[in-house]
């Protein structure tokens, strides 16, 4: 077996207030910063709740302005077009990106550039570009802490730090306990975070690190000029840093009490096997796999009583799915429905749990097929893209 080459990268995770950065206007411009600071990648962002992937171009960004505007806490996935992990030989590199303004107490944004080391293990340029974008909306938006790492095992979602303390998903830190989540190759402290740790004056003078600058009403710390940062600059930052850093088995979130175990029912009514269905579609780079998005079309115009109906119809087939009616461990998550009025679509995501993912997709298209009062033209499963 041919073996996978080596990868590097660098990864970028900053936080900030979320009242301006959750704005569609502002969410649209980082994004085509974002796209400014990669020209090398072909950049196609999915809302969560959204089957569809939009272009980085004109109509895309058009398409999905409005799906913002209808819809503005998204948590944005934004990936590049030529996935090369498993490309022995194509195109060396790839952005695995988020924009994250669903959650109330925070706006995250995430980048992890990565490439095959055996084209050379200089991260220069991968660094240059997101240290830019970086810096670019720090210093445009109130943003609370952020970094640049090299270490393959720091990721935005959980940094190698968190992982030795145990600490839970920084994701859902409240705003003003938002501790420090490590030592990287870059480190950005907010306002708030400069305050608790003896104010911007004293970290421009005693931080240990060569490149200490003042960004965005907070300070911005360097290790070196280019990475890596020694594992000595690390230990001498984690030592400064001591007092805002997140304190080990950090977790701020309240423990809800065990709830008793409910019985799931398959609910009653469902068409029988042999009842019509719509028609279904799948497009070209559908896989039915664990994970399922699928979009609902309606032949007339889409009315507050036809969503309603097909909501409560999408509700049934996946409580069905829930109590293990198609099989498998039984469906884990449904998200959406996301509201298109333009072309009279509703859009969903579910973990299919394992399921007969043939079976559920037939007995979806029964029960649309029965909605009462209403005509759902097609169940389309897949992917779409607006270019």
């Amino acid at each position: 077996m041919q073996q996978l080459p080596d990868r590097i990268g660098c990864r970028l995770w900053i936080a900030f207030e979320p009242d301006r950065a959750s704005q569609p206007d502002t969410v649209l411009a980082m994004l085509n910063s974002m796209a400014a600071a990669l020209p090398e990648f072909t950049l196609s962002v999915s809302p969560l709740d959204d089957t569809r992937g939009y272009h980085l171009t004109t109509r895309g960004l058009n398409a999905l302005e409005r799906a913002l505007r209808r819809d503005p806490r998204q948590r944005l996935s934004i990936l590049s077009e030529t996935r090369s992990f498993f490309d022995m030989n194509g195109v060396a590199a790839d952005v695995d990106a988020g924009l994250d303004t669903g959650v109330p107490t925070v706006c995250a944004v995430l980048v992890s550039i990565t490439r095959n080391a055996n084209i050379g293990d200089d991260l220069n340029p991968i660094a240059a570009q997101l240290r830019s974008f970086a810096r670019e909306w720090i210093d445009a938006l109130p943003a609370i802490a952020g970094f640049i790492s090299h270490n393959t095992l720091d990721w935005p979602g959980r940094t190698q730090y968190e992982v030795m303390q145990q600490t839970e998903d920084p994701l859902h830190w409240p705003v003003a306990n938002m501790p420090v989540r490590g030592a990287f190759w870059s480190n950005y402290l907010g306002s708030d975070l400069c305050e608790r740790l003896g104010g911007v004056e004293h970290i421009l003078a005693n931080a240990p690190v060569p490149i200490r600058e003042p960004l965005g009403g907070g300070v911005w710390l360097q290790c070196s000029e280019h990475p890596p940062a020694t594992e000595q600059q690390i230990e001498d930052l984690l030592a400064f840093l001591a007092p805002v850093l997140v304190p080990p088995n950090h977790n701020p979130r309240r423990r809800l009490e065990p709830q008793a175990y409910t019985p799931r029912v398959i609910p009653e009514g469902l068409p029988p096997d042999d009842a019509p269905g719509v028609p279904v579609e799948a497009l070209p780079d559908a896989e039915i796999s664990e994970d399922l998005p699928f979009t609902v079309y309606l032949a007339a115009p889409l009315t507050d009583a036809a969503q309603h109906a097909v909501t409560e119809a999408v509700n049934r087939w996946n409580q069905a799915g829930e109590a293990q009616a198609y099989g498998g461990s039984g469906f884990a998550t449904l998200i959406g429905p996301h509201v298109d009025p333009d072309d009279a679509s509703m859009r969903w995501m579910v973990d299919l749990g394992w399921c007969d993912p043939e079976l559920a997709v037939n007995a979806l298209a029964r029960i649309l097929y029965a909605v009462p009062g209403q005509s759902v033209s097609r169940l389309v499963i897949g992917w779409e893209t607006v270019a």
